[in-house]
């Protein structure tokens, strides 16, 4: 039987699980990598049957094998917050560190995101700087780096606050479809008059032009 992502998508909102596993299976065994991706997605909302989880890594860790960098990416998630059966936060900071050196534009966001909560108390969190991964994914594609990034120069927590940054980044990451970072855009619109913002706009509407052909949307 043929699938396509819409017949898994579909089952996930009918919350058919095990449908939208084997559909997603099916895809994934045939190198669809956004398959991958929602298959980790769906171990991490616990919609896979433990039982299934054991044929699911082995499937991925094959094709990370053979380095495809969308399987390593969703075994490091998996790894990283999949139940505790099977969790592994050193695997997972191993696998993660792949994708940024393979260049993959959602690893640094996934990475950085590591950093920031469980994999903060280790070794790699004084070895890279979490601004230095949301840019260097930013400038690869990555719109959740974008909107974390431009959080960052928001909320100060890792770097002195740039409001005209953060509007930058956060209007970027809103204009390709960001859900959350509208939310913010309005925000620092509402404490600021909007010509304030109007360099900064007028920058992220350049810079959307100039990558807008390799930005991911990944969350």
């Amino acid at each position: 039987m043929s699938f396509d992502l819409a017949d898994a998508e579909a089952a996930l909102k009918a919350k058919d699980y095990p449908a939208a596993f084997a559909a997603l299976m099916t895809l994934a065994r045939n190198g669809h990598e956004q398959a991958m991706l929602k298959l980790a997605e769906m171990a991490v909302q616990q919609q896979v049957q433990e039982s299934d989880l054991p044929q699911l890594t082995e499937d991925l860790l094959k094709e990370s094998r053979a380095n495809n960098h969308h399987a390593i990416l969703a075994l490091a998630m998996i790894y990283w917050k999949a139940p505790a059966a099977i969790r592994d936060i050193n695997k997972a900071l191993t696998l993660l560190q792949s994708c940024c050196k393979s260049e993959l534009p959602e690893g640094y966001a996934s990475f950085a995101k590591f950093l920031m909560t469980e994999g903060k108390e280790t070794a790699a969190a004084k070895a890279i700087s979490v601004m230095e991964l949301l840019t260097q994914g930013t400038e690869r594609g990555s719109i959740e780096a974008c909107f974390l990034l431009g959080r960052e120069y928001s909320t100060g927590e890792r770097c002195p606050i740039d409001n005209l940054l953060a509007y930058k980044y956060l209007f970027m990451a809103a204009k390709l479809g960001h859900t959350e970072s509208k939310k913010f855009v309005h925000l620092l619109e509402g404490m600021k008059d909007r010509g304030t913002f109007s360099g900064a706009m007028q920058d992220a509407l350049d810079t959307i032009s100039e990558m807008e052909s390799r930005m991911v949307r990944f969350v």
